[in-house]
């Protein structure tokens, strides 16, 4: 997706980086996505390992792979365990001052991405709500609240095949925020139980 999910998951959060808890009535809201570089990411693949342990929620978010695996996501979107992912890890990058983590999940045999996961970090408290209010700007169809996954979280249709899962929770003294982008048509009833579980590792 040429850095559009990393570099959309960072603006979510510069929506209400600056303390605001509100927005102002008629205001415009940047479009990040009209801001994205055409150059397409430079990616360095991830070691395979024959097992994975995830990192659950930890004191220093240093990436997006180890936190979450393709065949979780696989399992929460009840699509069978007969498939493997490669984790390929983007090098991090700032968009405005915001660290973004990104990961992309290749099919093992396909090599297509079948998963982006983009975190984002800012310091502080900010009103997640607003987070997923810029995200819900880029939907196709009406975005759906999901509750219980950290402090807020909702998905949506991006395209006729592709959704979002966005979660924005509180944790270690920051706003840590997770857009998850699946590739292909899947049951929307399952992203609940998928997006409690990337809340549960932010």
């Amino acid at each position: 997706m040429r850095r559009l999910w990393g570099m959309f998951a960072a603006a979510c959060l510069l929506g209400c980086a600056a303390g605001c808890t509100t927005l102002v009535e008629g205001s415009a809201i940047p479009d990040p996505i009209a801001a994205l570089s055409a150059q397409s990411p430079v990616i360095v693949p991830s070691r395979p390992t024959p097992t994975f342990t995830p990192t659950v929620s930890p004191d220093k978010v240093t990436g997006a792979c180890p936190l979450i695996s393709g065949e979780e996501i696989r399992g929460r979107l009840k699509q069978g365990a007969d498939f493997t992912y490669d984790r390929m890890e983007v090098p991090q990058s700032e968009y405005d001052g915001v660290p973004v983590y990104e990961c992309k999940y290749l099919g093992e045999t396909t090599h297509a991405t079948a998963f982006d996961l983009a975190v984002s970090i800012v310091a502080g408290h900010r009103d997640p709500k607003i987070a997923l209010r810029m995200a819900e700007n880029n939907c196709k169809s009406l975005p759906k609240p999901i509750s219980g996954a950290g402090s807020a979280a909702m998905s949506c249709a991006v395209t006729d095949e592709a959704t979002s899962i966005a979660t924005v929770k509180f944790s270690h003294g920051e706003m840590r925020n997770a857009v998850l982008f699946i590739s292909y048509p899947s049951n929307a009833l399952n992203y609940p139980d998928l997006a409690k579980l990337l809340a549960s590792r932010l």
